[in-house]
């Protein structure tokens, strides 16, 4: 409004590349994501494994079935809108894994170092409670239940079988 049609273009045209720009993020990371929450300890339907050229192939295949799924289901923006609040999440869970480390004295951490992620969950809360929509709060609230969910269904890894030479 305060800057004219040519300032909503230059705006738009930003928009775009940004949304180009969390598309891609997604397409990139998010097989990561899935691949290294499904290695350790625990296998996930064979998720965590690559391909010769280290590639994920099993959690692109995921992560390519859910983005479609989302964007035939609803539309662009709520997938934009969503992608926000993972981000958001994953801010909150690396804030709430600083606080826990830092209680337990673990990693070189005091109990004070705790005090540097109530910003971080404070923000991230309000930003969720406030810039949601009921409909991504719910979708992203049903995505946490199905990661739990998947969690419970992951088994324990077989462990490496030991070489004798």
């Amino acid at each position: 409004v305060w800057g004219g049609a040519g300032l909503e273009r230059l705006v738009g045209a930003g928009t775009s590349v940004s949304a180009l720009g969390i598309c891609v993020g997604m397409m990139v990371t998010t097989p990561r994501y899935l691949s290294a929450l499904a290695s350790g300890e625990r296998s996930l339907f064979g998720l965590e494994r690559m391909s010769s050229s280290g590639v994920p192939m099993r959690a692109l295949a995921v992560t390519w079935v859910l983005v479609l799924g989302f964007v035939n289901l609803g539309d662009l923006s709520e997938l934009f809108a969503l992608s926000a609040i993972a981000v958001l999440m994953q801010f909150g869970v690396t804030a709430a894994a600083l606080a826990v480390l830092s209680l337990r004295r673990e990693r070189n951490l005091r109990p004070a170092h705790a005090l540097l992620a109530v910003p971080t969950l404070v923000l991230g809360l309000t930003l969720v409670a406030f810039g949601a929509s009921a409909r991504e709060a719910a979708v992203a609230s049903v995505a946490v239940l199905a990661g739990l969910a998947l969690m419970r269904l992951s088994r324990p890894r077989e462990p490496a079988p030991v070489r004798l030479s």
